[in-house]
């Protein structure tokens, strides 16, 4: 009946304008990514459309399967330049899309005070999770420091600000975005605490884009679990955020239950005193790797195999770094590994200031990828960030609340925008 209405009212009024949304939205969907983009421009009806979950989500899954080991990558560092006393953004990628992106996230925040010193703290796809913070008053101590995280992403220039934390303790960030369904998309921000010694039971913090709220919750680590300074950000895999524990453990973290779900042992050959120097992902599986210095120093990568079942280590590299053909003879010397290639299962980043290069550890062959200011302060990897551009830029769902009031002050949450042309 539906169909036989809408096609009469287009032979009686054959306009664009007549048609139902999945009829429009099919045809927007056929269009380049830009074009879409400027499609927001002709009327309330089209930018309300394009700018729903919904249709992130049907552009999405349409293009997903054949592409998803296609989509434009890079890495993104962020760093302060002393010299400039500027905070600065460099990527890896020569797409032009990248760095219009880093150019313009430089510029705004230069010149915005709302963002910290560190652009972000955690990445997941192309959104970045980042925070600052800030001083409010209180009737006892005069002001307290709080921590305002904010969720942006970068090309479609969306945030929101999440409600700020009065606790203030050493932590490391996860950061989780689920899209399982149409309009049920979701996000977590789980922090958990750096403490010295083993613990079996810890408290949490874990932030629902569902309530709007942040909530403290209690995790038990059946093995223990050992948090150490160095850790970086958790990292996202199969709906859990992964650490790695100083016992030699890898942890995963459900953040919509708060649940420690899984446990992996180390790799045998893992040498448990000189920890691991990267946590991440390559081709869709965890790898772990770690930097032996010997004699002759070489570079050891393992990856995750049978995740859905017991979970095995497999030792899929080892390059002695005398062995790589290279112009810069210090590179048989300890190297930073700083991410590992999204896509190729053969190449890592790794950092020699102040130059990043890509390691081909079949090959063993370095490309200089870029460099970094001799006066910037590098932080060794926690400010380095996968960004991933997809077929449709991420929607990030709002929450039910924009004010927060926490121990009789009101707090109206900044949101930031980003001024990032198309």
């Amino acid at each position: 009946m539906d169909v036989v209405r809408c096609s009469c009212s287009l032979l009686q009024h054959p306009s664009i304008d007549n048609l139902p949304d999945c009829l429009l939205s099919e045809i927007l969907m056929l269009l380049p990514q830009k074009s879409i983009i400027q499609c927001k421009c002709v009327s309330q009806r089209w930018c309300s459309l394009i700018s729903s979950p919904s249709f992130a989500y049907f552009v999405n899954n349409r293009f997903h399967a054949s592409t998803i080991l296609e989509r434009p990558s890079t890495l993104l560092f962020s760093y302060n330049n002393h010299g400039n006393k500027n905070k600065m953004v460099l990527v890896t990628s020569e797409e032009p899309k990248f760095k219009s992106l880093a150019s313009s996230i430089h510029q705004y925040y230069n010149t915005n005070s709302f963002v910290s010193d560190d652009i972000a703290q955690a990445s997941c796809h192309d959104l970045l999770l980042c925070y600052k913070n800030v001083f409010v008053a209180d009737d006892d101590v005069g002001c307290r420091s709080m921590t305002v995280y904010y969720v942006l992403n970068p090309i479609t220039r969306q945030s929101m600000a999440l409600p700020p934390l009065c606790r203030s303790r050493s932590a490391r960030i996860g950061f989780i975005f689920s899209c399982k369904k149409e309009q049920q998309s979701s996000y977590r921000v789980m922090r958990i605490p750096k403490f010295e010694g083993e613990s079996t039971e810890f408290k949490v913090d874990i932030f629902s884009s569902d309530t709007g709220k942040w909530s403290e919750s209690v995790v038990s680590c059946p093995r223990g679990f050992q948090l150490a300074n160095y850790a970086y950000a958790g990292v996202p895999y199969h709906g859990l955020l992964f650490w790695w524990s100083s016992n030699g453990h890898l942890v995963g973290f459900d953040p919509y239950t708060s649940k420690c779900c899984r446990v992996i042992d180390k790799p045998v050959e893992l040498a448990l005193k000189r920890g691991i120097q990267r946590l991440g992902v390559c081709n869709g599986a965890l790898r772990i790797c770690q930097i032996v210095e010997e004699n002759n120093s070489k570079l050891l990568v393992w990856e995750l195999k049978d995740y859905d079942t017991e979970g095995k280590w497999s030792l899929e590299h080892k390059v002695n770094f005398n062995d790589i053909v290279s112009d810069y003879p210090r590179l048989n010397r300890i190297l930073s590994v700083l991410a590992y290639h999204l896509y190729d299962r053969d190449i890592v980043y790794v950092m020699l200031p102040p130059r990043v290069f890509s390691l081909n550890m079949r090959r063993k062959r370095v490309e200089i990828i870029c460099h970094f200011p001799r006066n910037c302060t590098f932080y060794n990897g926690f400010n380095v960030f996968n960004f991933v551009l997809p077929c449709w830029p991420t929607h990030i769902p709002s929450y039910p609340e924009s004010l927060i009031e926490r121990e009789g002050c009101l707090i109206t949450l900044q949101l930031a925008t980003l001024d990032i042309r198309q």
